[in-house]
């Protein structure tokens, strides 16, 4: 069997219906003026609802088997193929009688796997493109989101600009304002920490997105020029990552401080894998 194939086709399938039922339910909502708020949790619901329809949700909420499947690499080439030959099999495998009998076999569990990845991709790509969202809804034009992070929305949507600006006037004030220097010297390394990692990842931001977190990082330390540099916090940063802070609970809260701080900035990818780093945290 071509476990590659038949993840693929199932995780394609799932994604296009489930960002189809997330669109649908907006769209209605916007019909009948309902309130964005209201309407963002209901699309989200309505995608959900679709996953939940199938008996085995409740094992997967409860393992984190579709972790293997996310943007962590285990091998240095064919990674995703390579997890489903191995890695994701020998979890179906080691699973309990009662658990492995929700399943019809291998390749009934690897294609829910897929499932579970295209629900929690879906979601977290409307939670990162939100204000957007919002933006579109709100001016009628829900028909120009096309699930792209690099969109130039505000050149080429008429009224985009000014419809943003008025439901965020606090971004264009810290826009305009630029301060360099808004993270502390610790959040600095974590942000080049997740910078680093996409390249290791072989999945790199746009040019635009590195100079800027080069430029937000901005780390001055000469200690890491001499010998002693590893016993310095920074440079266990680099390497660990939040994971340098042993407790959860703090660990969260760094994650979610520099989410904060460089909202402004419009890091998409770099938010995302935040974003995805806290899910698993909690």
């Amino acid at each position: 069997m071509d476990y590659l194939q038949t993840y693929n086709d199932a995780y394609h399938k799932n994604y296009e219906l489930f960002k189809k039922l997330a669109f649908e339910s907006l769209e209605s909502s916007k019909e009948i003026t309902r309130i964005f708020k209201d309407a963002f949790k209901l699309s989200i619901f309505k995608a959900s609802q679709k996953w939940h329809d199938d008996s085995s949700w409740e094992f997967f909420d409860s393992n984190s088997s579709y972790e293997l499947l996310g943007k962590d690499r285990r091998y240095e080439l064919d990674n995703t193929k390579k997890v489903l030959e191995n890695d994701l099999k020998e979890r179906f495998e080691n699973l309990e009688i009662k658990r492995k009998k929700m399943f019809v076999d291998y390749s009934d569990y690897l294609q829910k796997t897929a499932k579970k990845v295209a629900i929690e991709n879906v979601i977290e790509l409307l939670e990162t493109s939100k204000k957007v969202i919002n933006t579109l809804y709100t001016i009628d034009r829900l028909d120009s989101f096309n699930f792209s992070t690099e969109f130039d929305y505000e050149n080429k949507i008429d009224g985009y600009t000014s419809a943003y600006e008025s439901l965020f006037p606090n971004e264009k004030r810290a826009s305009e304002s630029i301060d360099t220097d808004i993270l502390s010297k610790n959040e600095k390394y974590l942000l080049l920490h997740i910078l680093f990692s996409f390249f290791e990842e072989s999945k790199k931001p746009t040019m635009v997105e590195i100079a800027k977190i080069i430029t937000l990082a901005n780390v001055d330390d000469e200690i890491l020029l001499t010998d002693k540099y590893k016993n310095h916090d920074g440079y266990r940063i680099l390497l660990y990552g939040y994971k340098f802070r042993a407790k959860k609970e703090i660990q969260r809260e760094w994650i979610k401080s520099l989410l904060e701080k460089i909202k402004p900035y419009k890091l998409a990818q770099t938010s995302t894998k935040l974003r995805m780093e806290l899910r698993k945290l909690n």
